[in-house]
């Protein structure tokens, strides 16, 4: 067991507020579209909306194959045997179908494109003619099939900005001509910034309260254990709530039995809901400090692999080839470095704090257990293809300078979690909180 600080009260998050530069989270810019005056056209005219509905569904059919890409290239790696345990039916003939699908899509996508490009062309350019070639090959390095996260992150943002102005151009009204091919949306110009929206410049800040809070400076793992923590930041060594935690959990367990009321519940009834509720939360943080517990486990194992004598050169994936029944063990350092990434406003193709809930396993009083993308239990992990592509570029050596940065963020999440079950002494809330506690710190079964 490791060493816990007393639990202390509860209060109010760091008063130093991020102020950030005007500018700092611009918007995507529009995709500049020229169109060649009348006197300039010398080849038979094309409608350009004709033209853009075309490309339309060449970017339709490129965003289908990128989706199939990840399971094509996930059987090419470590993950194959736990694609092919979870897989029902064929193995073999569902990769195969897959990867033939994404052909397919690939291909319609290319006919989509000569329909787009043969439009105010004399003659019609075949598969094999080299400008129509070499135009295809343009568009699908910037529009098609990423190679990693990153490039797939960069396609999926370009076939979003292509699309907002395609879709305009298609409902353009009246007599809107071009001649050639070049004066759609130009192609080359300058890729579109990758805007921090709304939610995601909340989420970096709300990351970035509790990294530099010194009552918790950790990285959360889930949008629900984000906004919890985040939440229980202005119950700690607050005046304004001297119950401190007791104080939060009062405030969900009222609000749950106004609900209670308003679904025409009666008596104990509308009690128990309010208990229910209360019940739920408490067992959800003793699930983030169950996590905390197992994560920091598995980097400190994996920091005495990548310690023992390892060539620090290789990937970090080459030192750590499962073996068969073994999990992923550097799920973790990815899911750190990740959120790192997200912490600094980087976009991802997917969302590094999505909440999965695994309702397979149920107890008396708790429905579910809330998990993160990364060390998920049950089915194959959904974004195991990114995560093991960054394993891939990290090498050992990188790895090894990051894992005593990652042991540290779960130590911190650990001793916050642990404090804030330790903090629930409200008559009807403790003993949910001691039993919740007691789950999270017993020894996981072998």
């Amino acid at each position: 067991m490791f060493d816990i600080l007393p639990p202390k009260g509860y209060g109010q998050r760091n008063p130093e507020v991020t102020i950030y530069p005007e500018g700092a989270f611009p918007d995507i810019p529009t995709v500049q579209t020229e169109y060649l005056p009348q006197e300039d056209i010398v080849a038979p005219a094309a409608d350009i909306r004709e033209r853009g509905a075309f490309l339309l569904n060449a970017l339709e059919s490129l965003s289908d194959a990128s989706k199939l890409a990840g399971l094509s290239k996930g059987v090419q790696t470590s993950r194959r045997k736990q694609i092919k345990s979870s897989i029902k039916g064929h193995f073999e003939g569902t990769i195969e179908g897959a990867a033939f699908k994404e052909r397919k899509d690939v291909m319609r996508a290319k006919d989509s494109f000569r329909e787009a490009y043969n439009l105010g062309r004399e003659e019609p350019a075949s598969d094999i003619d080299i400008d129509f070639t070499d135009a295809f090959h343009q568009f699908s390095q910037k529009y098609g099939v990423g190679a990693n996260p990153e490039e797939t992150l960069r396609k999926s943002h370009n076939r979003t900005a292509l699309k907002k102005v395609l879709k305009k151009i298609v409902t353009i009204p009246g007599d809107m001509q071009t001649s050639t091919y070049k004066a759609i949306p130009e192609l080359g110009s300058p890729e579109p910034a990758v805007a921090l929206t709304p939610e995601l410049a909340q989420t970096k800040d709300k990351l970035l309260g509790l990294r530099d809070d010194q009552r918790a400076g950790f990285l959360p793992t889930t949008h629900t254990e984000k906004n919890q923590a985040f939440e229980l930041l202005d119950y700690m060594d607050n005046p304004k709530y001297p119950k401190g935690v007791d104080q939060r959990l009062t405030e969900i367990f009222m609000h749950q039995q106004i609900l209670a009321n308003k679904k025409g519940l009666k008596g104990r009834d509308i009690l128990n809901y309010g208990q229910e509720a209360v019940t739920s939360v408490v067992n959800e943080w003793g699930d983030y400090l169950k996590s905390a517990i197992a994560s920091h486990a598995e980097l400190a194992t994996l920091k005495e692999q990548l310690d023992s004598g390892i060539n620090p050169h290789i990937s970090t994936i080459e030192a750590t080839e499962p073996e068969d029944n073994q999990t992923f063990d550097y799920n973790g350092l990815v899911r750190f470095v990740n959120l790192k990434s997200l912490r600094d406003g980087q976009a991802f193709a997917f969302d590094p704090l999505k909440t999965k809930q695994d309702r397979s396993v149920v107890h008396s009083d708790k429905n579910k257990i809330i998990e993160d993308g990364y060390t998920a239990t049950g089915s194959v992990v959904e974004i195991q293809n990114f995560i093991d592509d960054v394993a891939q570029q990290l090498t050992v050596k990188e790895s090894r300078a990051i894992l005593n940065e990652a042991l540290e963020d779960q130590a911190a999440r650990r001793i916050f979690w642990y404090r804030a079950l330790s903090a629930v002494n409200e008559e009807g809330f403790k003993e949910a909180a001691q039993k919740a506690l007691r789950g999270a710190m017993e020894p996981a079964k072998a």
